[in-house]
């Protein structure tokens, strides 16, 4: 029997969002949280490595949770998560209305502090709210489910469905159970017992493949050393053979420097920049170039087209950027064009 020093002081939080005394004693603080206001989910962590399973499972409690602000109880059975969230803000609120400290509480939801279920199959509980549906399978709750009455038949019948259930179960069958004095389930200690377990088994396996690598390397060292040794001789075999690869290089880099400085000196576009212009602008004239000539600041080229209306093509060669004193002359299905350059 609890020494009553050792004795929890347990408050309910129902539907209401009041927080009322229902056990006194002189131990640590505990708040139930109402089944009804709790949203549970049943998470798979398979292949998520054990270290990184919490971490992990805080990331899909945050994209599934329903609340902005919430609150947490996520109990562990192998690589299965059971989580029950709810909203942190009421909950808070109801709270700050008495003496109580958030920092010195523990907050369970009422489901874990039932018994759980060894068995598979389903039960009903009553709780503080309404009633819980629970499915068991493997000692995991796999589903559960709340109402604030009995379901019609219908809507109990979906909800095994839903979780493969083809045999008809009693939804009358509710039962009444009391808080045990601590939760079936822990938040970390499970995860933790079996992280601990795994380290164990993969510290001695990592321990004989080091020796297995360290024996390995000891054997081979000289073969690395070797090919190392050879290596260096074919780099100092190539390094004078590529030197004047290397020197024309730096030749055509510093010519190339010269080009572009000497292009920079020059105030008016290049041929490129004006053949592109041009074209973008009488491209949809399906044009053909016949003549080009560029000087300095001068510009004169030929095009044919099925199109001879000179307005467009004096429009449109006014609005290119670099030209200026557009002139155009049809001569039959030739159209041609003299300009002047501006400069950038």
């Amino acid at each position: 029997m609890y020494n009553t020093l050792f004795t929890p002081q347990r408050y309910s939080y129902n539907s209401n969002k009041e927080i009322n005394l229902v056990q006194k004693g002189k131990g640590s603080v505990e708040v139930t949280i109402s089944r009804s206001l709790c949203h549970y989910k049943l998470f798979s962590l398979l292949d998520i490595p054990l270290a990184r399973r919490q971490a992990v499972i805080q990331l899909k409690i945050k994209q599934w949770s329903p609340f902005n602000i919430y609150g947490t109880y996520v109990c562990w059975h192998q690589h299965m998560a059971m989580v029950w969230v709810w909203d942190k803000v009421p909950l808070e609120k109801a709270l700050s209305i008495t003496d109580l400290k958030i920092k010195h509480i523990n907050f369970y939801p009422e489901t874990v502090l039932y018994s759980s279920n060894d068995k598979d199959g389903v039960r009903c509980i009553q709780c503080i709210n309404g009633i819980e549906a629970q499915i068991w399978k493997n000692k995991v709750l796999v589903s559960s489910r709340w109402w604030i009455s009995l379901p019609n038949p219908l809507i109990w019948h979906k909800f095994l469905r839903a979780q493969g259930i083809k045999e008809s179960q009693d939804k009358e069958n509710i039962i009444s159970l009391s808080f045990n004095k601590k939760a079936w389930g822990s938040s970390k200690k499970a995860l933790i017992l079996t992280l601990l377990r795994q380290e164990m088994i993969w510290g001695t396996l990592i321990v004989s493949i080091l020796l297995s690598i360290i024996s390995w390397k000891l054997i081979y060292i000289q073969k690395w050393q070797q090919a190392i040794d050879d290596i260096e001789q074919k780099i100092e075999i190539l390094t004078p053979k590529a030197q004047p690869i290397l020197i024309a290089r730096n030749k055509v880099l510093t010519a190339n420097e010269t080009i572009q400085g000497l292009q920079s000196l020059n105030p008016y576009p290049s041929q490129l920049e004006v053949m592109a212009e041009i074209t973008v602008k009488l491209v949809e004239k399906n044009i053909q170039l016949v003549n080009w000539s560029y000087s300095t600041d001068k510009l004169k080229f030929s095009f044919q087209a099925k199109d001879l209306d000179p307005r467009f093509y004096v429009k449109k060669l006014q609005e290119v950027t670099f030209l200026k004193n557009v002139e155009i002359s049809i001569n039959k299905k030739q159209i041609d064009v003299s300009a002047q350059l501006k400069q950038k």
